[in-house]
């Protein structure tokens, strides 16, 4: 059970959850629209595709790992995990910045808004779960690890409400995941169960949120 729980926390990394996610949403079939699709994920043409995978992965993976790995170098976290709540800060303020530095490169990149407006709800919603975080963690240590899986879920549930035809199996999978991952952290001794629950639901009500009503 130990092996199980260490292996789904970093199969679902909280960097890396979002962009499954995302994953889902590009190449899962799903229709908006009899005849257009204009704000569909799944119809874009594949260097399309390719280039927001390219560009979330930098920003969302990349870029925050590489800066992890120079705060534990430097002594400014004890672990990657970051399982000290009072060095917590200065890792979640520089993921809001990464997020906020994707949303702006997207709002400078597609002035016009040709792209589907979820591209730019889910940094937008990232930098606002974040922010969140920043703030609850003065209270407790919130489960990042939840949050990861209740954004995935959130912008999942938000996208398939607004479609005409989706590949709605995705959905009770993505929710068994969130439910392995927090038993995993609980079982660990990483969180308590509340910090799981407010981390998933912090995660998932602000992304629902963000994603659908954002136009």
């Amino acid at each position: 059970m130990e092996f199980l729980s260490k292996f789904a926390s970093w199969l679902f990394l909280p960097l890396l959850t979002p962009i499954y996610g995302l994953l889902f949403l590009l190449f899962l079939p799903s229709d908006q629209d009899f005849f257009f699709n204009y704000n569909c994920l799944y119809t874009m043409t594949l260097s399309t595709k390719y280039a927001l995978i390219y560009m979330f992965t930098i920003f969302g993976f990349v870029a925050p790992g590489v800066s992890l790995l120079i705060m534990f170098r430097t002594g400014m976290i004890s672990n990657i995990e970051i399982d000290n709540r009072r060095e917590r800060s200065i890792p979640i303020i520089v993921q809001l910045l990464y997020c906020l530095f994707l949303y702006m490169v997207f709002i400078y990149k597609d002035p016009q808004g040709q792209l589907p407006s979820y591209i730019y709800a889910f940094p937008l919603s990232g930098a606002i779960v974040t922010a969140l975080f920043f703030l609850l963690n003065r209270w407790k240590k919130i489960s990042i690890h939840a949050a990861g899986t209740g954004i995935m879920v959130g912008m999942i549930i938000a996208y398939s409400l607004q479609c005409i035809s989706y590949t709605f199996w995705i959905i009770p999978v993505s929710i068994v995941i969130s439910g392995a991952v927090m038993t995993a952290r609980v079982f660990l001794g990483k969180h308590t169960l509340l910090e799981v629950l407010v981390g998933w639901f912090v995660g998932f009500i602000v992304t629902f949120g963000v994603v659908y009503f954002y136009r």
